[in-house]
């Protein structure tokens, strides 16, 4: 038996290893799809596995099951951040931030019970971050050197 016969059967029993222990495969379908572990969870590696494979599978597939056309009025700084589509713009000489909570299907929130917050703010805003796990919201002013942080807070 040569050294690549030996290299090949060693390759397939670490495959075989790899992809019937769950957690072991959940790290190797990770870094095959360029993704990285998520928040902590409480859902067993079993069931971030089935939602990665799941991902893997219908992302060529892609197919639209909600349409939603909002009214942005222009300009604006319009992303995405987070849980939440967001905008900031001025209307009547008022800045303005909203917030519209995206649905998830893997988190099991409903496309009916998002929420959507609007604030009115002092200033014009230049970029924002917001970090769920943390409920936190982070904007930069344009004119200004300063960092607006708030907590958003289930209300």
């Amino acid at each position: 038996m040569s050294i690549i016969d030996m290299l090949s059967q060693a390759s397939k029993r670490i495959l075989v290893v790899t992809l019937s222990y769950r957690p072991l495969r959940y790290r190797l379908e990770l870094v095959l799809s360029g993704m990285k572990n998520g928040p902590p969870s409480n859902d067993p590696t079993s069931s971030r596995l089935r939602q990665l494979l799941n991902y893997k599978k219908a992302l060529p597939t892609l197919c639209w099951t909600q349409d939603e056309n909002l009214q942005i009025p222009m300009p604006a700084l319009v992303g995405v951040s987070g849980n939440y589509l967001y905008y900031a713009g001025t209307i009547a000489f008022q800045s303005h931030l909203e917030l519209y909570e995206m649905p998830s299907f893997r988190v099991g929130r409903a496309y009916h019970a998002r929420r959507r917050l609007s604030y009115a703010v002092p200033f014009i805003i230049r970029s924002i971050t917001i970090d769920p796990a943390q409920d936190l919201l982070v904007i930069a002013e344009i004119f200004q050197l300063f960092v607006h942080i708030t907590i958003l807070g289930r209300s």
